[in-house]
Parts: C-alpha cells; sequence; structure tokens
C-alpha cells in the first residue's frame, strides 16, 4: 500500500507530465469533481476556475505554443502530509509565434484524502513578464491574425 506522501509526489508528477504536453483532459482526470484554479496574485484579477472553466482557458491559450512539450522544471517542492499540502516553485519554456516564451510560477496544491486528486490548485505566476508577454502576444494577434487574435485576451 502507498502512502499519502507517495500519492501527493506520484499526483503531482502525472499532472506537470500531463500540462507539458497540454493533456488537458489527462491533467483534469486527476483532480476532484470541485477543485477550483486560481491564477496569484490576486492583483492579476482573474477569479478562480472551476475545472470546465480551467478546460476552456487551456483550449483557448494552446496555440500560442509552437514547442510541446513545454519545458517545465522545478526548482524547490515541498509536502505537507499532514494538511495535504505541496508548494513547487517552478520554470517553463516554450516557443510562441510571438517569440520566446519564459516564465517562473509558484503552484501551491491542495489533496484529497488518500493524495490521488487535487482539490485545489493555486498558480502564482511572475506577473510583470505575463503582462509584457501577453503585451506582445496581443500585437502579433493585431499583426498576423488567425488564432493567435484572441489568445492575449483569453490568457488574462
Amino acid at each position: 500500500m502507498t502512502s499519502t506522501l507517495e500519492n501527493m509526489k506520484r499526483t503531482t508528477q502525472a499532472v506537470l507530465e500531463a500540462i507539458r504536453s497540454f493533456q488537458v483532459e489527462e491533467a483534469l482526470a486527476l483532480r476532484t469533481d470541485d477543485c477550483m484554479h486560481q491564477m496569484l496574485p490576486k492583483s492579476v484579477g482573474r477569479p478562480p476556475m472551476s475545472n470546465q472553466e480551467f478546460r476552456e482557458w487551456a483550449k483557448a491559450v494552446t496555440p500560442m505554443f509552437r514547442t510541446l512539450p513545454m519545458l517545465i522544471t522545478t526548482d524547490n517542492e515541498i509536502y505537507d502530509v499532514a494538511s495535504r499540502k505541496a508548494a513547487l516553485h517552478m520554470f517553463s519554456a516554450a516557443d510562441t509565434p510571438a517569440g520566446e516564451y519564459s516564465n517562473e510560477y509558484a503552484i501551491f496544491l491542495t489533496f484529497n484524502e488518500d493524495g490521488t486528486k487535487i482539490s485545489y490548485v493555486g498558480e502564482m505566476v511572475d506577473s510583470a513578464y505575463t503582462v509584457k508577454f501577453l503585451a506582445g502576444v496581443e500585437e502579433y494577434g493585431k499583426n498576423h491574425g488567425g488564432e493567435m487574435a484572441g489568445v492575449a485576451e483569453a490568457a488574462r
């Protein structure tokens, strides 16, 4: 029988693998039905997303990334079994039509009782970088149209 800690680590790695390749349904299968995904800091102005809202958001922003799988590296992972929480410091990189994407994140996860599903995701992004990058995506969309035209607005 696996421990809660082993389950939490396994679930975390499975979610990261799914997100690297934008396998949204695989990532969502590892969430509880009532999981909420909150983009942080709250000053970015994004309301928490249900699984369905996250699915729609991910579908809207996927056209921005040309290279999949996305490079995601973790610098630090902390797991607290008693509270069923994890915190990860991560970096990601990908090629986009608007240029190189390279962001820094802190991800906060809350798990169900046995650690096999995620019930909350807090995704802290480098907001200064994100604002600058999305301005470039918006400019690219205005100049080139196509599926990139509405991506910046959907990502906000």
